[in-house]
C-alpha cells in the first residue's frame, strides 16, 4: 500500500522520492554548512554532476571556486540517473534537422560525441 505524505522520505534528498543505487551504495559527501562570509572567484550553485563539473574545471584552471548544495552532493536529479551516457536525444535528430536546419542537427550531435569524449579522456 502506498501512503502520501508531505514529508520527504529522507531529508537530505532534494529531489524525487526513489533511492538510486548510487544513494543506496555509498554514504553521503557532507560538508560543514558555511558558518561566516568567505571570498570566492566563482559560487556554483548546485552539486550535482553538471554543477561539480563546473567546479572542477574551474578550480583546475586555478580559479577559486564555492560549491552550494542545499542537501549533500548527489542528492538531487543526479542522485537517480543510471549514469549511462549517450549521444541519443529524445528528440530523435531528423526531428531536429527539419526545425532547425542540417548544419544545427550535425552541431548537437557533435556536440554530445564532443562531451563524451572530453568524459571519457
Amino acid at each position: 500500500m502506498q501512503t502520501s505524505s508531505s514529508e520527504p522520505i529522507d531529508s537530505n534528498i532534494t529531489s524525487g522520492e526513489n533511492k538510486s543505487f548510487w544513494s543506496q551504495s555509498s554514504a553521503p559527501i557532507i560538508f560543514e554548512k558555511l558558518q561566516q562570509n568567505i571570498d570566492t572567484d566563482i559560487l556554483i550553485i548546485g552539486g550535482g554532476i553538471a554543477g561539480l563539473t563546473t567546479a572542477y574545471c574551474l578550480a583546475k584552471a586555478g580559479r577559486k571556486v564555492v560549491l552550494v548544495e542545499d542537501g549533500y552532493l548527489g542528492s538531487g536529479e543526479t542522485g537517480r540517473t543510471t549514469a549511462h551516457i549517450t549521444c541519443a536525444l529524445d528528440d530523435r535528430y531528423f526531428e531536429l534537422e527539419k526545425i532547425f536546419g542540417e548544419e544545427k542537427a550535425t552541431l548537437a550531435a557533435n556536440s554530445h560525441t564532443s562531451a563524451i569524449n572530453w568524459i571519457a579522456n
